[in-house]
């Protein structure tokens, strides 16, 4: 018998699809691959500890990030009510009463929670301090995502997320009580997960706990759906070329995802209480269904009026618009900045960890813009107050991006 050992290139820094640092066995001709060729989805323990090496400063940094942020939010947060949505959510904070439809129950109940928990103000300026957090902790997932998917490079992701934490729309719904800056934490929190995992397929529990952010975010805005279905597809791919998608993980990360659901069994309990402000009745199947599939407004469609315009038909000036947005809010970086990664990206190779998952986000960056610029039937040229109200889902791409 001969042994043959073949060292891992010191240069390659991710999944090796080549001879490892095993011992390989022959037995005449035949070599048997199985000991000595790794799979393609598990990592190596130098990449791990050379992440380990990498992120040994990223805690304080990351504090540092959230605490200038919730500076900054704070010096401009607005006193008391502002327009729009906000006194909507001040309200059903008070009366325990239902918002608009889909709800929007986990806001809804972490507004109660924390905003009976001091009695420091009032409950509009403790509404819109919790906001502030939520869009700190925002910039702070960015920075720990970009910073993961670097493979450390912290003067990337601090860049990265001062850009997103200094978006106009960003900071502007960061400084009142609103849906949207819970809808980007969560957002931030997903890709976050998903860049830890792919560098770590084997940490089943980041899949999990991925799963039940998944449908938490559906629990607070139903355009995370997008989110959900590119992360999900990619983790579930990766896991059953892997072999590791057993029925056992399935069904546990479907149920992780189906907990996520469970603050819409507030809607009905909030119904039943027939607060002095409650939109709608959802104590029956029917008014639940209505409620939450948003057939008020139309389940596909942004706006209700009848000044709506069909599905298609501002597609392109939508994503005009958004491109003008992204160009001003960045102050011209983004192209430059996305073209340097895409071509750094190709001319590896081989992808460092995280690659997958940068693709991911991608993907649900495309899935998002391209299909909301579709279906958003709302006539942007009749009423500065709708291109506003348009313009405000542009934070979700604006995280992935």
């Amino acid at each position: 018998m001969q042994t043959e050992r073949s060292p891992v290139p010191e240069s390659s820094p991710g999944y090796e699809s080549e001879p490892v640092d095993r011992f390989c066995e022959r037995d005449g001709s035949e070599m048997r691959e199985s000991q000595c060729t790794r799979l393609p989805d598990e990592p190596s323990s130098r990449t791990g500890e050379m992440l380990r090496k990498e992120v040994s400063g990223t805690p304080w940094t990351a504090a540092g990030v959230f605490a200038a942020f919730m500076t900054v939010y704070m010096y401009t947060l607005h006193p008391t009510l502002t327009g729009g949505d906000s006194p909507e959510f001040v309200t059903v904070t008070c009366t325990g009463g239902l918002a608009h439809p889909p709800g929007y129950p986990l806001l809804s109940l972490i507004s109660q929670l924390f905003a009976f928990s001091f009695d420091v103000g009032s409950i509009a300026w403790r509404l819109n301090v919790l906001n502030a957090i939520f869009a700190s902790l925002a910039v702070t997932f960015i920075f720990l995502t970009v910073q993961k998917m670097t493979g450390g490079n912290q003067a990337v992701a601090v860049l990265s997320a001062g850009l997103f934490g200094s978006n106009s729309l960003v900071w502007q719904y960061a400084i009142h009580i609103e849906v949207f800056a819970l809808n980007n934490c969560l957002t931030a929190l997903l890709f976050y997960l998903l860049s830890a995992w792919d560098c770590d397929r084997r940490r089943h529990s980041i899949a999990l706990l991925g799963a039940f952010i998944g449908g938490l975010g559906l629990s607070n805005q139903h355009t995370f759906v997008f989110n959900t279905a590119a992360v999900g597809l990619y983790v579930a791919g990766r896991l059953a070329a892997s072999g590791q998608l057993t029925p056992r993980m399935l069904g546990g990360l479907l149920l992780c995802f189906g907990l996520g659901l469970v603050p819409y069994g507030y809607l009905p309990v909030a119904s039943a209480r027939r607060a002095q402000f409650t939109w709608g009745d959802t104590t029956t199947l029917d008014g639940f269904w209505t409620h939450f599939l948003r057939r008020e407004y139309g389940t596909f469609r942004l706006f209700s009026g009848k000044e709506r315009t069909d599905a298609g038909s501002t597609t392109l000036q939508g994503l005009a618009l958004y491109g003008r947005h992204v160009l001003q809010d960045t102050c011209h970086l983004a192209p430059p900045l996305l073209l340097g990664a895409l071509a750094s990206a190709a001319a590896r190779r081989r992808w460092p960890p995280g690659s997958g998952a940068a693709g991911a986000i991608l993907a649900s960056w495309v899935m998002y813009t391209g299909v909301f610029h579709y279906l958003a039937n709302i006539p942007l040229d009749l009423h500065p107050l709708f291109a506003r109200v348009f313009q405000r889902f542009w934070m979700q791409s604006d995280a992935a991006l």
